[in-house]
């Protein structure tokens, strides 16, 4: 399997994204400046929904840009699932450095990390116009 990602928007502010493979230091680093750029343009607080149900082990330089995407002020909310114990692990360790874990959350599948992203959202909408 090549390495891959892919990043859509959904909803009016929910970036989804899927990652294949182990994804090298150059795409994992274009991975952060896509997701980081994306959310620039939306302009208001982002979720993010990470697949990472084929997704493979990173380098530890990868590691580090996924952490930077991970410290990224305008995620407001992070949530992924799929992910190998292996990857899963490493997702816990980086979102533990990061300081993200009240905003982030491991999630056994696709509809479970949706529907917390969306509990999150409409809680913060009381606290946060910005999410209205």
């Amino acid at each position: 399997m090549s390495e891959t990602y892919q990043i859509r928007l959904e909803a009016p502010n929910l970036l989804h994204v899927v990652v294949q493979g182990a994804l090298s230091d150059a795409a994992s680093q274009q991975l952060a400046q896509d997701a980081i750029l994306a959310a620039q343009d939306l302009q208001a607080p982002v979720c993010v929904l990470a697949d990472l149900s084929q997704m493979k082990p990173l380098s530890p330089t990868a590691r580090l840009e996924v952490l930077r995407m991970l410290r990224y002020e305008g995620f407001a909310f992070r949530a992924y699932f799929g992910a190998s114990k292996v990857v899963g692990v490493l997702a816990s360790v980086l979102v533990k450095a990061a300081m993200s874990s009240d905003w982030t959350r491991a999630c056994t599948s696709e509809a479970e990390a949706r529907a917390w992203l969306q509990e999150q959202v409409e809680y913060a909408a009381g606290e946060d116009p910005r999410f209205q």
